[in-house]
């Protein structure tokens, strides 16, 4: 019995594993995308900087995407 309770922990866990190394390649991919993003929009001519940190933002925002203070 207390075997295959072993053997059963250790699935899980394996199994938890494969998901947190699943999730951290999202994680990284996502945050890639958004700095690329950001990237793009600093070069761009028409970006609206942000007074209060010099965040590069899209022209059509409203407010800064990372302060969050009014543009």
């Amino acid at each position: 019995m207390a075997s295959s309770l072993k053997d059963s922990w250790k699935e899980t866990g394996k199994g938890l594993g494969h998901a947190f190394k699943d999730l951290g390649k999202t994680v990284v991919k996502t945050v890639e995308k958004g700095v690329n993003e950001a990237v793009d929009w600093a070069d761009r001519e028409d970006a609206k900087i942000c007074q209060n940190c010099n965040t590069a933002n899209p022209p059509e925002s409203k407010f800064c995407s990372s302060c969050g203070k009014e543009l």
